[in-house]
């Protein structure tokens, strides 16, 4: 008797499932529509386009994640800021850290209550080997920097501790925080 009630309740969540919310109506937009052979409905390997930038890299795409390289921080763009730094553990450069900057948003009486972040969308940056990380072509604004382990993330503290580690980005301006050594970060360790 378990076993018929088990049958009945999976059919429904499989049919309770299948009935999804309607498509909207595209009609009248320009949307692309290629087909394979014999009207697959898939692309033909000859009609899909060739990716601007299979990876993103400095200078490639207008991605919101940059990359440092030897040389020169980049000029930001007219209307924007940039950010540039060290991070360093015991003073040893820590590479292959993943940086974003958090909007630094205020509540009604204008105090800042929290730094918030989206993976996708938010400005990204990776510590190259001398731990050295570039933020290029951001908008104008006060921004935390957060550590991303993908498991967990971190708002950044000044190293003392105290208070967290605020920028604001002004444009035209690249804003050089230096080396930022800290005694430990929740990071994994190396092998």
């Amino acid at each position: 008797m378990k076993f018929i009630y088990f049958i009945i309740l999976t059919c429904g969540f499989f049919l309770a499932g299948c009935s999804g919310l309607p498509l909207p109506d595209l009609s009248g937009t320009d949307v692309p529509v290629t087909t394979g052979p014999a009207g697959s409905g898939y692309p033909a390997p000859s009609e899909v386009p060739p990716p601007d930038d299979a990876y993103p890299a400095p200078g490639g795409s207008d991605l919101a994640f940059n990359y440092a390289t030897p040389g020169p921080v980049p000029t930001p763009k007219p209307g924007s800021g940039g950010v540039v730094g060290l991070i360093l553990v015991n003073e040893k450069p820590v590479s292959d850290l993943m940086i974003y900057l958090a909007e630094v948003m205020v509540d009604d009486e204008g105090q800042e209550r929290v730094a918030s972040y989206d993976r996708s969308n938010s400005p990204r940056a990776y510590t190259n080997g001398e731990g050295q990380f570039v933020f290029s072509n951001i908008q104008p604004g006060r921004y935390g920097l957060i550590l991303d382990t993908v498991l967990s993330s971190f708002l950044l503290f000044e190293p003392d501790g105290e208070n967290p580690l605020l920028i604001e980005v002004k444009a035209g301006e690249l804003v050089e925080l230096g080396e930022i050594n800290y005694d430990e970060l929740p990071i994994p360790e190396n092998p």
